[in-house]
């Protein structure tokens, strides 16, 4: 699958019902969601937690994709946890 076309679906084609209900409590409905977002963003919204991140990483990192995480094209410093 194209990378363009795995980061519109939604996350209920990748992820388990928990994974969702915690996203979706974030405002979160896809990995272009995510991804858009600063490191700073994204832990300061409600519902975010550590396990909620491991399993976005496990993810991104069998695909051979965690570098999505990592680095966002045009951002200079890329994305830290």
């Amino acid at each position: 699958m194209e990378v363009d076309v795995l980061l519109k679906e939604p996350l209920s084609q990748w992820f388990g019902a928990a994974f969702c209900r915690q996203s979706g409590r974030m405002g979160l409905a896809t990995l272009e969601d995510i991804l858009v977002l600063e490191p700073e963003e994204l832990l300061l919204r409600p519902g975010f937690s550590m396990a909620w991140l491991g399993e976005l990483t496990v993810f991104l990192q069998e695909r051979g994709l965690l570098h999505l995480l990592q680095t966002i094209p045009g951002r200079s410093g890329g994305r830290s946890f």
